[in-house]
Order: C-alpha cells, then sequence, then structure tokens
C-alpha cells in the first residue's frame, strides 16, 4: 500500500537530460569558443603580416605560436579549478574578458601582450567543452556534443584559410 503512492524519484541528471534549456549552455560555448578562435587568428594574421617577419626573423612568429600554446599548458591546472570550483559560466566569462582584451590590444598594435592574453583566455574556454558535454548531455549525446563544439574551434580557422 506504502509502495504504491510513493512518486516515483527522478535522477536530477536524467531530468536535465529532458530539459530543453540545455542548449543555451551549448550555445554560450560554442559561441564563445568561436569568438577565442577569430580573436587567435586575427592576432596571428597580424604577425604574418609584421614587417620583421616579412624581412626574415622567423624566430619572432614560431616563438609567439608556441608562447601562445605554452600559456595554455600554464593555465590548464587553474581553469580546470575555476571549472569545477566556480562553475562553468564563470570560466566563460573569464576567458572571454581575456579574448576581448586582447582583440582590443592587438588594435593598439600590441600583439604579444594579446597572444598572451588569449593563451590565458583559451583554456578557460576550451576545457567547459567536456564539462558541458558530460553535464548536460549525457553518455549518448556526449560525443556530438564535443564535436560539434570543437568543431565551432575549427570554423574562424577555415574561413581565414578561405580568406587568405
Amino acid at each position: 500500500m506504502g509502495d504504491e503512492d510513493e512518486e516515483e524519484e527522478i535522477d536530477p541528471r536524467k531530468a536535465l537530460y529532458l530539459d530543453e534549456q540545455r542548449f543555451q549552455p551549448f550555445l554560450l560555448v560554442f559561441l564563445a569558443v568561436i569568438t577565442n578562435a577569430m580573436g587567435e587568428n586575427v592576432i596571428a594574421r597580424n604577425r604574418k603580416l609584421d614587417p620583421t617577419i616579412i624581412n626574415g626573423n622567423h624566430f619572432y612568429f614560431y616563438f609567439f605560436n608556441y608562447f601562445y600554446l605554452l600559456c595554455f599548458g600554464l593555465f590548464f591546472i587553474p581553469a580546470t579549478y575555476m571549472i569545477e570550483m566556480k562553475g562553468m559560466k564563470q570560466s566563460i566569462f573569464f576567458g572571454m574578458v581575456m579574448t576581448t582584451f586582447a582583440v582590443w590590444l592587438n588594435v593598439w598594435e600590441l600583439e604579444t601582450v594579446a597572444s598572451i592574453l588569449i593563451g590565458v583566455g583559451m583554456p578557460f574556454i576550451e576545457l567547459t567543452i567536456t564539462k558541458l558535454s558530460a553535464t548536460w548531455f549525457g553518455p549518448k549525446g556526449r560525443n556530438i556534443t564535443s564535436t560539434f563544439l570543437i568543431i565551432g574551434f575549427l570554423i574562424p580557422q577555415t574561413i581565414d584559410e578561405f580568406l587568405e
């Protein structure tokens, strides 16, 4: 008698999969990924047009391309900590602030500082991909969600190649 009157409890994680609002954070991360990749492409394009590189000083070009990746490696653990402790929205906000400042500094021809800020902001945005996929889309949707978000990182690079 008591068993029939009790309502079946819904697992909170399963309830998230049924929620239509799960596509809002997906869109937020997707746009953040595209914005960060576009910022890096703008800075890289300015580096390619730099007269020191055109005159044969390729060390400058390669140094900043690898320095960008080094920043990603150095800020991997702080980004992971922020995602786990503060949440995805705070992490994306911080990454977008770094990206915005980087693009502004690039307008004022401060490519060095802009490269550093893009490299710092990238892990705060890129590392939310797997967290978003696991939290909101579950085991069945995780692969396709991660794939679409990673493709979002490649879209600006593809467009940049066509524009050159």
